[in-house]
C-alpha cells in the first residue's frame, strides 16, 4: 500500500469522503502526514478540524498573532490520553530494565567495580532521554523524514558512546555534553518541520520549564514516598534494600517522561514555571548581588569548584530570565523586566570575571577541561551581552522584545559547542 504523503491530504481537503477514506486505511501515516500538511496550509480549515480529532498540536492562528505558532501543548481525548500514558509506562519499564541490566544478566561486583562504572558512564544519559524522544514521535507525530533524522542521529551518538574509551577527560566531557544533544534531538521530533522557527523554539524551552517543574514535584514525591517505604520495612524488622533499588531506579526514570507527558495537556493559565520563575527570579537577584562581590573578593573565581557552580548558577539564571519573558503578560511595562535586566547584567559580569580568570590559565597549557569550560563560558557571554540592552531599554518601556530571536539563534550555537565537545574533542586530546 502507498503511503500517504502530505500532498495527498493537501488535494483532499476539500474532499471529506476522501479525508475519511483515507484515515480508515492508514491512520498513524494519515497523522504523520497531517503534522507537515498543516505546515503547508496552517488555515484550512478541513486539516485544522482533523487536527482537533486526531489530538495534534495545532497552529495558533488569527487573534492578533502575526503569523502562526507552534503550540506545545492542548487537551487530548480521553482515549489518546489514556493510550500515551500506557505508552509512557511502557518505555518507562523498557528503559529502567535497560538501567538494571547488570543486575539481571548477574554481574558480579558493586557498582563501583569498573564494569559497571563503564556500563552506566556510557549509557545513563540515554535510560531517560530515549523514552522522552519516543514518547515525544508518539505525542506530536512528526513526519517521517524528522523521524529518519533523529533516529540516525540518536544512532550515531550511541555507537559513539559505545565504542570510545570514555576514562580520559574528553571522554567524560563528550559524556557530560551527551544529554544535550539528546534533549536538541527530543526538541527536534517535538517541534517537527518548525523546529527552525523562533516561536517553537521558544515553545520547546517554556515546555522545558514546564516538564523541569513536574519533574521536580514528582521527584520530592518520590523520595518522601522511598523514605516512608524504607521506615516501614525497618520498622518490622525487613531490609527494604531490595525493593527501594529497583523503584527508585523505575521511579527516578519514569520522573521526566511522565511530567512532559502531563505538561503537553496543561492550560496556560495552570502553568507552573511562571509562578517559579517570578518567585525564583527576584530571590535569585538578591543572592547574586550578595554573592558575586563576595566570590571576587575571596578569590574564589581560582577554584574548581566555584567556577563550576558559577556556571551552573549562569545557565539556571539565563532559564529563569527567558521564563520571565516567555510569559511575561502583554503590557508596555512590567516589574519582571526590571528584575530580568539586573539579573542579566549581575550574570554578565561575573561570566566575564570568570572567562578572565580561565582564559588567565591557558597559559599553562591548553586542556580539554580548559576548552570546554572557556567555551561555555564564552557562549553564556555572548548570549548575555544580547540579552541585556533589549531587556534595557523594555525596563525603560522604550522598546519592544527581540530577544526571542536571539536566544533562538544561540539555541543552534550551544547544540552546535556539544556536537564538537561529544565528537571532536576527544579526536583532539
Amino acid at each position: 500500500m502507498q503511503s500517504i504523503i502530505p500532498e495527498t491530504l493537501l488535494s483532499l481537503q476539500h474532499d471529506p469522503h476522501g479525508l475519511e477514506t483515507t484515515y480508515r486505511e492508514q491512520p498513524d501515516a494519515f497523522a504523520r502526514a497531517l503534522s507537515v500538511a498543516l505546515d503547508r496550509d496552517p488555515e484550512s480549515l478541513a486539516l485544522r478540524i482533523w487536527a482537533a480529532r486526531l489530538d495534534l498540536a495545532l497552529a495558533e492562528v488569527g487573534a492578533g498573532h502575526a503569523e502562526p505558532r507552534w503550540a506545545w501543548a492542548n487537551a487530548l481525548t480521553p482515549e489518546r490520553a489514556r493510550t500515551l500514558l500506557w505508552a509512557t509506562v511502557g518505555l518507562i519499564a523498557l528503559a529502567g530494565t535497560w538501567a538494571k541490566l547488570p543486575t539481571l544478566l548477574g554481574w558480579t561486583g558493586d557498582l563501583d567495580s569498573p564494569s559497571y562504572e563503564a556500563f552506566y558512564a556510557r549509557y545513563t544519559p540515554f535510560f531517560a532521554a530515549l523514552p522522552l524522544i519516543a514518547l515525544f514521535a508518539l505525542r506530536y507525530r512528526p513526519s517521517r523524514q524528522v523521524l529518519l533524522a533523529v533516529a540516525g542521529g540518536v544512532g550515531v551518538l550511541l555507537m559513539t558512546q559505545a565504542l570510545r574509551p570514555i576514562d580520559t577527560d574528553a571522554g567524560i566531557l563528550s559524556t557530560i555534553h551527551t544529554p544535550l544533544l539528546l534533549v536538541a534531538f527530543a526538541s527536534v521530533v517535538a517541534m517537527g518541520a518548525r523546529w527552525r522557527e523562533v516561536g517553537a523554539r521558544i515553545g520547546v524551552l517554556q515546555f522545558a520549564g514546564e516538564t523541569a517543574a513536574f519533574t521536580a514535584l514528582l521527584m520530592m514525591g518520590g523520595v518522601a514516598l522511598v523514605g516512608i517505604t524504607a521506615s516501614l520495612f525497618a520498622a518490622i524488622g525487613m531490609s527494604p534494600q531490595v525493593v527501594i533499588e529497583w523503584v527508585a531506579v523505575y521511579g527516578a526514570l519514569g520522573a521526566m517522561p511522565v511530567a512532559a507527558l502531563v505538561a503537553s495537556q496543561r492550560a496556560e493559565s495552570g502553568r507552573v514555571a511562571p509562578l517559579v520563575a517570578r518567585v525564583f527570579g527576584p530571590m535569585a537577584l538578591a543572592v547574586l548581588a550578595v554573592y558575586l562581590p563576595l566570590l571576587v573578593a575571596s578569590g574564589g573565581l581560582a577554584d574548581r569548584d566555584s567556577l563550576l557552580a558559577l556556571n551552573v548558577t549562569l545557565v539556571a539564571v539565563l532559564a529563569l530570565v527567558i521564563l520571565m519573558q516567555a510569559e511575561r503578560p502583554d503590557v508596555a511595562r512590567h516589574w519582571t523586566d526590571g528584575v530580568a535586566f539586573a539579573l542579566v547584567a549581575l550574570a554578565l559580569v561575573a561570566d566575564l570575571a570568570a572567562l578572565g580568570s580561565i582564559t588567565g590559565r591557558l597559559a599553562g597549557g591548553l586542556t580539554p577541561n580548559r576548552l570546554a569550560v572557556v567555551g561555555l563560558n564564552a557562549l553564556v557571554a555572548v548570549h548575555l551581552a544580547g540579552l541585556v540592552v533589549p531587556l534595557g531599554r523594555r525596563a525603560l518601556g522604550r522598546g519592544e522584545w527581540p530577544g526571542d530571536g536571539w536566544t533562538a539563534r544561540c539555541l543552534t550555537v550551544y547544540t552546535a559547542w556539544a556536537a564538537f565537545v561529544v565528537f571532536v574533542l576527544p579526536f583532539l586530546f
